[in-house]
């Protein structure tokens, strides 16, 4: 008989050789044996597993078994139950957990798990427990958790600060993006339901089309007008000419703090949020100047163009002041600003003025800029 160790260790090999999204996902996760739980059971970080249980399963089974407990993990499974029977919703979980697992990625699972209904199909795991907790054999299951087909279960973090919930909800989130990027990269399949939910957490949190529209200009000029110079006539031919003058977006530029203290999972909703802006409303031109204590990266993008991933570099300090001198002595063409960071800054990190077009800062942390309007992404 194959030691269980080994078997889970295979188990992951194959998963990380052949599934990269499953596999991917479960080499973020500290998964290990654990014998004084009676089966397997995870929190959201780490899979536990029961030596005699892995060696009652077959190996294939044991691959099931490991792409289950991510699927707990990714449906945020792990979290209070808000006054619902633990085993009851446990169960509930596994009806939608192992039709994904059984139905949509063919894997096989241990015997003693629950076996997927059509009834409970495109249900979630809230609408299967109403049914259930109704029905005499999950009622019994649940005054005495040793009868029938439970095989594992989930620490529902109740002890968890809120702050603890909020950076576990974030570590899964990204798993899952990074996950999903892995698998595109290889070609590999995410189930139906894994696609829904990566789309969600991919989407963007903030409605631009009304936000662009009731803060911001936009680009199709009006009139002209002789409040600023066109900078071009001035700067070449040193003319004071009057600039158009715009209802519509015109020319964005967009500050993105790379500093260290930006995460990776506020990154990728940035992203998020910069192609939502790409699509919202029409511009003249999006440039992305990349910046933590200096401008490292600069790109341009015009109307049609989908921003679909961000060039970073540096993760140092954060100092805001580049960004604005760059599109100075650059001599950008900008009708707006908008700046997106954890404004994890002392005040002499801002420009000493504010600068004659508008800025609207999109920040994840502090709530307070001496200049421009602000928006909150805490919790994106």
């Amino acid at each position: 008989m194959m030691e269980a160790k080994l078997k889970v260790s295979r188990a992951l090999t194959r998963l990380a050789c052949e599934d990269p999204f499953f596999g991917s996902c479960a080499l973020r996760l500290d998964v290990r044996s654990d014998d004084s739980i009676t089966t397997a059971c995870t929190n959201g970080k780490a899979i536990l597993w029961n030596t005699a249980f892995i060696d009652s399963c077959s190996e294939q089974e044991t691959v099931g078994l490991i792409c289950h407990e991510i699927l707990h993990v990714l449906f945020m499974h792990c979290v209070p139950l808000e006054g619902k029977n633990p085993v009851i919703a446990n169960i509930a979980m596994d009806f939608i957990i192992n039709e994904v697992v059984q139905n949509e990625c063919n894997y096989q699972l241990p015997k003693e798990g629950i076996v997927p209904e059509a009834r409970f199909k495109d249900m979630t795991w809230q609408q299967v427990y109403s049914i259930i907790e109704q029905e005499e054999k999950y009622q019994k299951m649940a005054s005495n958790p040793s009868i029938g087909d439970l095989f594992d279960h989930i620490d529902s973090n109740a002890d968890l600060s809120d702050a603890d919930k909020a950076e576990l909800k974030a570590d899964i989130e990204q798993m899952a993006t990074q996950a999903a990027e892995n698998a595109a990269k290889k070609q590999g399949n995410i189930p139906g339901q894994l696609k829904d939910l990566i789309d969600k957490i991919r989407a963007p949190k903030v409605d631009w089309k009304e936000v662009l529209e009731n803060t911001l200009r936009g680009n199709n000029p009006d009139d002209q007008t002789w409040k600023r110079p066109n900078r071009k006539m001035l700067g070449t031919y040193d003319i004071y000419m009057p600039s158009p003058e715009y209802h519509g977006m015109g020319n964005i530029v967009v500050g993105l703090d790379t500093s260290g203290s930006v995460s990776n999972r506020q990154l990728e909703s940035f992203l998020a949020e910069l192609n939502s802006i790409s699509q919202s409303s029409a511009y003249e031109s999006i440039t992305i100047l990349y910046n933590d204590s200096g401008v490292s990266n600069a790109t341009t993008f015009t109307p049609g163009d989908d921003i679909t991933e961000l060039h970073v570099t540096g993760r140092g300090g954060t100092c805001f002041k580049p960004v604005f001198k760059y599109v100075e002595e650059k001599g950008l063409e900008i009708d707006q600003m908008i700046y997106f960071s954890d404004m994890i800054v002392s005040d002499y990190n801002f420009p000493a003025e504010a600068p004659y077009y508008p800025v609207l800062w999109c920040s994840t942390g502090a709530q307070e800029a001496p200049f421009g309007k602000l928006i909150d992404l805490r919790g994106i």
